[in-house]
């Protein structure tokens, strides 16, 4: 009787084991693996406790805390942001990605996940000028411009790193603040000129992504276009246009990111309890999402 409760038993833990084996070789092969490990970024670091350049140091401690993400900035401002040389070579994504030491080193270390920061800067006689304005609008010229460097960076990522399981996302910096220009002040009102350019702009990115990854042969890498949004809870609970509700629903870009500093009320004077932090914060997920 032991023998045969002993059988009947081995037996459905064989069963329990293939089932769950065959379940998750369907959801490793359906969905890409993705670790939620938490990641951070790498914003013009302050401090640095080795021979190795800022940018350097601070991938490598972030790889060591178990992070396979990685976020940086990739735009004419490289050299102040990260301590780094300049180079009189280096006047697009493409040349710095590719002739800067340390952005070719962190580039590949084991990271799955890389975010940019890529602010587009006007390039006049060879030389990488600082990023655009982009509480004035958009010009036709910039539009070419943005479309072509976005373009070839998609396309080197795609050549550079091909075959190597790599997710890029090209973004920018929070865009409420972005288009509304200094003084930033949640008081102020974003003009419809930095509205109407922001769409038009975020849809040139998007087309120059996907153009590129329709010219260029490319396999087990991707590249993704976002857009970024702050000031969500002042368009739920003020009724304000922000990039939420007045850019969002005439764009069709790939992902949405939410820098959420907005959205935390009075988070750092502490007093607001976890659940109505969580509640604003859901509601404000929800507001973007729609």
């Amino acid at each position: 009787m032991k023998l045969k409760i002993y059988t009947h038993n081995l037996m459905t833990l064989t069963l329990v084991f293939l089932l769950w084996q065959i379940g998750y070789s369907f959801a490793e092969e359906t969905y890409p693996p993705f670790n939620y490990v938490l990641g951070t970024q790498t914003f013009q670091p302050k401090y640095q406790f080795t021979e190795e350049t800022r940018l350097v140091e601070t991938a490598m401690q972030i790889e060591e805390m178990g992070s396979n993400i990685l976020k940086i900035l990739i735009d004419s401002d490289y050299s102040d942001h990260y301590m780094l040389p300049q180079n009189t070579d280096i006047n697009s994504f493409t040349s710095l990605l590719d002739k800067e030491p340390s952005y070719r080193k962190v580039l590949r270390m084991p990271f799955d996940y890389y975010f940019f920061w890529a602010h587009c800067s006007p390039i006049v006689d060879g030389e990488w000028k600082p990023h655009y304005d982009w509480a004035q609008g958009y010009s036709e010229s910039q539009r070419i411009d943005e479309y072509q460097q976005i373009y070839d960076l998609t396309c080197y990522l795609l050549t550079e790193f091909d075959n190597s399981g790599k997710t890029f996302f090209l973004g920018h910096w929070e865009g409420d603040w972005a288009i509304m220009g200094e003084p930033y002040s949640r008081d102020r009102e974003i003009s419809q000129k930095a509205f109407d350019g922001m769409i038009e702009r975020m849809n040139t990115r998007q087309l120059a992504v996907d153009n590129a990854k329709r010219d260029t042969q490319h396999n087990n890498v991707d590249v993704f276009h976002y857009m970024e949004a702050v000031l969500v809870e002042d368009a739920i609970k003020k009724g304000k246009k922000t990039l939420t509700n007045s850019v969002l629903p005439y764009v069709n870009v790939d992902l949405v990111s939410f820098s959420c500093y907005s959205s935390l009320g009075s988070f750092w004077e502490g007093n607001l309890t976890m659940e109505k932090r969580k509640e604003t914060m859901k509601t404000s997920l929800c507001q973007s999402a729609l």
